[in-house]
């Protein structure tokens, strides 16, 4: 899995990107960590269009966000320990 960090513009929403099937995304305030899953479906409507529609689904990845969360907790007490 390639890794691609996207950040908020001054209005809060990131530059528009093309996901992987399989994608991470953080919480920038919590280093919550969730797993996305991106495919698409593809259906004929009553008109007989064919209709491409994306669709996700997110499960949470406990495992990355332990080890997220940890890092910035010892980045944290680095940095009170360093103002001492």
């Amino acid at each position: 899995m390639r890794t691609e960090v996207v950040y908020a513009d001054d209005d809060g929403w990131s530059n528009w990107f093309t996901p992987d099937e399989m994608t991470r995304l953080v919480c920038c305030d919590c280093n919550l960590v969730h797993d996305v899953e991106i495919t698409t479906r593809n259906y004929v409507s009553e008109e007989g269009l064919a209709i491409s529609t994306p669709v996700i689904r997110l499960k949470r990845n406990d495992r990355s966000t332990n080890m997220r969360r940890k890092s910035a907790r010892n980045k944290f007490l680095s940095n009170l320990r360093r103002k001492r």
